[in-house]
């Protein structure tokens, strides 16, 4: 068909409204599963505080902050800790196998893994997909949250940053004697600049929750070294960690989910009463998920992988956090 004929031709389908049909596009492994509606997935994130998602005492006292003292969300925020815990998985059957990009293998007791050396890979991938929609949702409210090379901004704070100890007591540190036969299979993976900070969690694989696992004092030392010291340390007003569980299955690395806890100083100041805890428990929130976010065939070349779709996630949990902590704050 010449040139001209093809034109008189596309011409004529034109005219009686006859539209090549244009393929929908295909959507990736988090919106298959949660849908592109930020608004909506939040509505299944869940707030977590540990010691009851209540407004607190007016003196200042307890664990749980009173946080109409501060007038409003607290404005510079620090990330101090994101990170990928890789739980492990049991397998029937051994083998090994490699991608371009992430390498999956079975030890000798059948357990299979995301490989060691490219985890801090992966948490570099779903970082760059986070940090956007996170500094978006928490900026709608007045937050600023800062990354490590924003708030790390001298050689104090720096030095500050590795060395302030971040602890836990009570519960956290008997949940983190039970699970250390456990943690010898698990591991870690941050992006660069990023602190590990371990948290106790209530590690249930088969129930699919590793919320922290904290209670009383176990909350009052975290949130004291976390909140009073390290964001005081650093010059600001809270800080926040952020962990993602995932999972090597035979065929893809899934999410199985997402949890964010935020920490800061007592908005009260101390005046001699009882009962005072420096820092607290601003916030916390977490949306259990089980996307298959790298697909591989049986020899390991990679199918589908999806980073970008981990945005829908930060942007539903910054958003559910950012909008708990408004309303807290009055």
């Amino acid at each position: 068909m010449t040139l001209i004929r093809a034109l008189q031709v596309t011409a004529a389908a034109l005219a009686l409204g006859i539209v090549a049909a244009v393929p929908p596009a295909v959507a990736g492994p988090f919106e298959a599963e949660l849908g592109s509606d930020a608004a909506k997935v939040a509505g299944d994130v869940k707030i977590h505080m540990m010691n009851g998602d209540n407004d607190g005492l007016e003196s200042g006292k307890g664990l749980v902050p009173y946080l109409k003292a501060l007038g409003g969300p607290p404005k510079r925020v620090a990330l101090v800790s994101f990170y990928i815990w890789d739980s492990g998985n049991k397998k029937e059957k051994s083998y090994r196998f490699y991608n371009s990009e992430y390498t999956l293998q079975m030890d000798n007791t059948y357990r299979l893994a995301v490989d060691a050396s490219e985890l801090d890979k992966l948490a570099t991938e779903l970082h760059a997909a986070a940090i956007g929609p996170l500094k978006e949702e928490f900026a709608a409210v007045g937050m600023q949250l800062l990354t490590p090379a924003e708030f790390l901004d001298t050689p104090a704070k720096q030095e500050a940053f590795q060395s302030t100890k971040v602890e836990v007591g009570g519960m956290g540190a008997l949940m983190g004697f039970l699970q250390k036969g456990a943690a010898e299979e698990w591991q870690w993976g941050t992006p660069d600049g990023y602190r590990l900070i371990k948290l106790a969690t209530a590690g249930d694989a088969r129930g699919n929750n590793y919320s922290l696992a904290l209670q009383g004092m176990g909350v009052g030392s975290l949130a004291n070294t976390a909140g009073h010291d390290l964001a005081t340390a650093l010059g600001v007003d809270a800080v926040v960690i952020m962990y993602n569980i995932v999972q090597a299955e035979s065929t893809s690395i899934r999410l199985r989910g997402s949890y964010m806890y935020m920490f800061g100083p007592n908005p009260v100041a101390n005046s001699g009463q009882s009962m005072y805890y420096p820092g607290q428990q601003y916030s916390g929130a977490y949306l259990r998920t089980d996307v298959d976010f790298i697909k591989t065939d049986k020899d390991g070349k990679a199918l589908e992988t999806d980073y970008a779709g981990f945005g829908i996630v930060a942007h539903a949990l910054g958003m559910r956090m950012a909008q708990h902590v408004k309303k807290k704050t009055g």
